[in-house]
């Protein structure tokens, strides 16, 4: 049996209202699952590379600042030019404690040229004791940085049960990082007990 044109027209149009009709969850569900996630991970791609080249020049700072204190407001100046930039506001960076609350801490590692396994780690922020004499004769005196900042998702889903509680979806996410270079001046690496925080 043969349906006729007009029967045959209405089937096609329904099929197609019908289409049309799943596409709006179909396209609700593809931007839950797949297109905030996405964006989410490229914002903590960003972070990452950000608090990664962050602590790099943090470190480099330090070995290249004349003494210990000045080693300190540099770090310090770095750090927070991170989190005012653009890219550290994309990516929603924050320091997690360090120096005054920059999200990064200097230390000093000492190492004796006669025994590499000898070493000794001081700080953070505070430089060498009193006591103790740079002597770049008998040691090599390197600064090491570490960071800590947090990287917040894109789009914070916090409030939707169930993903709201997963790193980089509803909360943020703390990155560490470390970095060393050897101390160009040596002969100031003493820091004031009162600088460090």
């Amino acid at each position: 049996m043969k349906q006729s044109p007009r029967r045959s027209r209405r089937r096609k149009l329904r099929d197609r209202g019908a289409s049309v009709a799943e596409f709006g969850p179909v396209l609700v569900i593809f931007v839950l699952i797949i297109i905030i996630p996405l964006l989410n991970l490229l914002a903590f791609a960003t972070g990452y590379a950000c608090v990664s080249s962050t602590c790099q020049s943090c470190a480099a700072d330090a070995a290249n600042s004349t003494t210990f204190e000045e080693a300190l407001v540099n770090v310090k100046k770095r750090a927070r030019a991170l989190v005012e930039s653009s890219l550290g506001q994309f990516a929603r960076v924050k320091p997690v404690g360090g120096y005054q609350d920059c999200g990064v801490d200097v230390y000093i590692a000492t190492t004796k040229l006669s025994d590499p396994n000898s070493g000794h780690f001081y700080g953070p922020n505070t430089g060498l004791p009193a006591n103790v004499t740079a002597d770049a004769a008998t040691y090599i005196y390197e600064y090491t940085v570490r960071s800590s900042f947090a990287v917040g998702p894109l789009m914070d889903l916090s409030a939707v049960p169930l993903v709201g509680a997963l790193p980089l979806i509803g909360k943020p996410v703390t990155l560490s990082n470390q970095a060393n270079r050897a101390a160009e001046h040596t002969d100031a690496l003493n820091g004031n007990s009162g600088s460090a925080q």
